[in-house]
């Protein structure tokens, strides 16, 4: 339990730290403005990683029926 729960950790803290690293970087000014796109571009692909791999789970732990 404690490898998944490191795989999971790490497979949606990265994307994550991209996230909120380059928030901070656009909110702070230190991209300049012709830059901000393309660090909302990333921002939006790492938040669909994120949401790519919810999904997952989710799917990976919705019961079945026994087959």
């Amino acid at each position: 339990m404690g490898t998944l729960a490191s795989g999971i950790a790490h497979e949606l803290g990265t994307p994550l730290a991209v996230i909120a690293m380059r928030a901070k970087m656009i909110a702070s000014g230190e991209v300049p403005r012709e830059d901000a796109a393309e660090s909302c571009t990333i921002i939006a692909a790492q938040a669909d990683r994120v949401t790519r791999i919810v999904r997952h789970l989710l799917d990976f732990a919705r019961r079945r029926t026994p087959k």
